[in-house]
């Protein structure tokens, strides 16, 4: 079976990947129930497929809203949703 591209084979690519990476995502959201507010660095780098200091880097360059609670950095699951939304 062919697949013929209609515009640029990486852009199609991408948004193919991009496609994929949100339905893994709200699959282990919806998988998890203890991810339903808040989710620690190392709970979103899990969601992800990527390493704490990804995560890290992202918090620090303000494209992933935190929180700084009791002395630990949350993301609300509502920021890691429209993070999402935006990546796409």
């Amino acid at each position: 079976m062919t697949t013929e591209f209609t515009g640029d084979p990486l852009d199609n690519l991408a948004q193919s990947l991009r496609a994929a990476i949100a339905s893994e995502v709200e699959r282990a959201l919806q998988a998890k129930p203890e991810f339903a507010k808040v989710l620690s660095v190392m709970e979103v780098a899990e969601v992800l497929h990527v390493s704490e200091t990804t995560v890290r880097n992202l918090i620090r360059e303000g494209t992933l809203p935190a929180r700084h609670v009791r002395g630990r950095t949350v993301v609300r699951r509502a920021d890691l949703e429209r993070y999402l939304e935006g990546a796409a």
